[in-house]
């Protein structure tokens, strides 16, 4: 492998515009953890950050789709009884907060 080149802690710094004890805190921390939790940077998410992301992403997803299965069971519920009483084309609409059922 080739040699790196070796620069200072207060030349790196000057050149990232940041102070010479930023330097020394990123270097331990790589030393500790590793690059994956030390500069995960804005892009795509690494390791256990990205797989609690992912995981968040499909809670929202399953709490959403939770919500749609309980109103259409609570339509089709009451639709199946105002079928039964009237005899005629029931359809469930949501309006405002909570669906309604028309007869027609």
């Amino acid at each position: 492998m080739g040699k790196r080149p070796s620069f200072t802690a207060a030349e790196v710094a000057r050149e990232l515009g940041v102070r010479r004890n930023k330097i020394y805190k990123w270097d331990e921390q790589f030393k500790n953890k590793g690059t994956d939790e030390v500069f995960p940077g804005p892009g795509r998410r690494v390791g256990a950050a990205a797989e609690i992301a992912r995981l968040q992403r499909e809670n929202a997803r399953l709490q959403e789709e939770n919500e749609i299965l309980k109103k259409a069971t609570w339509c089709f519920a009451r639709a199946s009884r105002e079928s039964q009483s009237h005899g005629g084309m029931i359809c469930c609409l949501r309006h405002a907060e909570s669906p309604k059922i028309l007869v027609s």
